[in-house]
């Protein structure tokens, strides 16, 4: 008989740029897309709140939203999230990869080893991965 199948996504890794530059309602306005992606993909989600370190992870399941207060608020940088994908590969997770959200005004990384989507709030242009601008 035909079934439908589905195939798994992996684990998509958001990460809510969190430095001083970003506040509290542009912070709410990037959750409710992360809940949106996820809910669209019907996949697990790893997400990481981050100015210069990552501040806070928290694993969520289909369907489950993360907290709407985000922790950090220091200067940017955009190395630590791409430093623990590396070691969640290493480890053995299935990363699909990673979006990042942000006003990309930080240190970016040289180059990328994983699938990077850099969803943007002005005109500025990753170096890596695809910028898309959004209008928050």
């Amino acid at each position: 008989y035909p079934r439908r199948k589905v195939d798994s996504t992996g684990l998509v890794v958001f990460v809510r740029d969190t430095s001083g530059s970003i506040d509290d309602k542009l912070t709410a306005q990037f959750t409710a897309l992360i809940a949106q992606c996820c809910g669209d993909l019907n996949c697990e989600a790893l997400v990481m709140d981050c100015d210069t370190i990552i501040h806070a992870e928290y694993r969520l399941a289909p369907g489950e939203e993360a907290p709407l207060h985000a922790k950090g608020g220091g200067g940017t940088s955009f190395l630590a999230p791409f430093a623990r994908v590396a070691e969640l590969v290493e480890a053995g997770e299935s990363v699909a990869g990673l979006v990042y959200l942000t006003d990309l005004c930080g240190d970016e990384p040289d180059t990328v080893d994983i699938s990077t989507l850099w969803l943007s709030t002005t005109d500025s242009v990753a170096r890596t991965g695809h910028t898309v601008h959004v209008d928050l």
